[in-house]
Parts: structure tokens; C-alpha cells; sequence
């Protein structure tokens, strides 16, 4: 998988990852945190073995799912090399400008 990451920082103790190159910035929770620390530079399949011991797989993919639906809506995560989705699982929500990542590390939409 290629692209550049995501900026992950803390901020009065939360968390938030953000694209320097559109500025899209969301909250994270604690799987999309360690999610992101691995993607967008490694394998699903490999992020799903690291985080094995902390998260299940369901909730890695659900994650890994949504940022990749962010990366097709050119909201983050631009598909600059012209690389494909690392596998065809996403899960399409209805976002509009910021999001953040809540409980289970599922992206939504922020007032």
C-alpha cells in the first residue's frame, strides 16, 4: 500500500489524525489511533496481524474500511501514486466535511 500518512497529534487528551495536504482533520479513538500508525504505508493483512492482540479483526477492518472510503472521496488520503484500494472491503457512511472516529473506531460525521 503507498501514500503518505496521516499527521496523528494530541490535543488536550484526545487524539486526531490530519492530511497536510487537504487539512481534513478527525478525532480518533483508540483502534483508529493505532490503526493509523500503520496505514496507509503497510498491507491490510499486516495491520490486522500487529494489532491482532489488542483489537479483533472485524474492528481492524472496519476501521482500515473506512479510511479507505475516505481515500475514494478524495476527503483524505489521496490516492496520489495511483495505487488501488488495498482490498475491496469499505464501508460507505454519509460524510460531509469533518469526521471523527468514535467508538470502535468507526468515522462519522461531526456538527
Amino acid at each position: 500500500m503507498h501514500g503518505a500518512a496521516l499527521h496523528r497529534f494530541e490535543l488536550n487528551g484526545k487524539r486526531y489524525a490530519i492530511d497536510p495536504e487537504t487539512c481534513f482533520c478527525f478525532e480518533c479513538d483508540e483502534i483508529c489511533w493505532d490503526v493509523l500508525a500503520l496505514y496507509p504505508h503497510e498491507t491490510i493483512s499486516r495491520i490486522v496481524h500487529e494489532l491482532k492482540q489488542k483489537h479483533s479483526e472485524r474492528e481492524v477492518y472496519e476501521v482500515v474500511g473506512e479510511l479507505e472510503w475516505l481515500r475514494r472521496t478524495a476527503e483524505t488520503l489521496r490516492n496520489r501514486a495511483g495505487t488501488e484500494a488495498a482490498d475491496g472491503r469499505t464501508s460507505r457512511r454519509n460524510l460531509r466535511g469533518g469526521a471523527r472516529a468514535g467508538k470502535n473506531g468507526m468515522v462519522s460525521q461531526t456538527p
